[in-house]
């Protein structure tokens, strides 16, 4: 490997670097509560790796014979840990996009759900493409993009969890799954009943749900406009959950948020 090449290597690394630090730092509050994640540790370790090969790359440049300080299997050491951190660049992206599944179209790079198959029924259940970590807490808004409430049917968009191996043609996802439900504010809890959580606060079309699960505690909560509704229920921490919504009604829409 020659000067040239080992120079341009080690400016990739430093870009690299930087990026993964300041996303770290644009995002850190966030990312603590979301990942339990030591924010400080990292970026002082970043910090010290970005020092120690600007190091290298000075050494490099002041000699003019090739007498690199680090051997080439050491260089690549370093490529390896950044590529391992390389997920750490992405923490300020989406936790998560929607799955594909039938009688739904994904568009907004798989973030917005609209229903457009299947008539007005329970057969478009949206999973998310990501199993909620074990011993964490995880959160996501979701915008309801094109929403009617009709009367007929306060359940018309219910959002919450169901089980990663949920079959998405099934036509009573209310009976496996912890869902808020948007007509009424209230909760489902597996069971299809409606049970007491912020009853009779209907939700409108642009509304914002997030979707705050702690799967520490098995606690189960939710935010509308970002008002803290407070833990809705317990989900259960010895099944695989990924994130749920299920539209009713054909032409209405619900948006991941970034």
């Amino acid at each position: 490997m020659n000067k040239k090449k080992q120079i341009e290597i080690i400016n990739k690394m430093i870009n690299d670097l930087n990026q993964i630090k300041e996303n770290y730092n644009k995002n850190k509050i966030d990312l603590e509560e979301t990942y339990s994640i030591k924010i400080d540790k990292n970026i002082s370790n970043i910090s010290n790796m970005i020092e120690d090969i600007g190091g290298c790359k000075k050494e490099l440049e002041k000699n003019n014979e090739y007498q690199f300080i680090y051997e080439e299997n050491i260089i690549n050491d370093i490529l390896n840990k950044i590529q391992n951190l390389g997920e750490l660049k992405n923490l300020s992206d989406n936790l998560f996009k929607w799955k594909d599944g039938p009688n739904y179209t994904l568009t907004g790079n798989n973030l917005i759900a609209t229903k457009t198959n299947g008539g007005n029924n329970y057969n478009c259940n949206i999973l998310g493409d990501f199993i909620l970590p074990k011993n964490q807490i995880s959160k996501w808004k979701i915008k309801l993009n094109k929403y009617s409430n009709p009367s007929y049917n306060v359940w018309n968009i219910i959002i919450g969890v169901g089980p990663s191996n949920l079959n998405q043609n099934d036509s009573s996802p209310y009976n496996k799954t912890w869902t808020f439900i948007c007509g009424t504010s209230n909760i489902s809890i597996k069971s299809g009943s409606q049970t007491n959580y912020k009853g009779n606060n209907k939700l409108k079309e642009g509304d914002i749900v997030e979707v705050i699960v702690n799967n520490i505690t098995g606690e189960l909560s939710f935010s509308v406009n970002d008002i803290n509704y407070g833990v809705a229920c317990k989900n259960p921490l010895d099944i695989d959950l990924s994130p749920f919504v299920s539209i009713y009604d054909q032409g209405e829409s619900i948006q991941l948020l970034e």
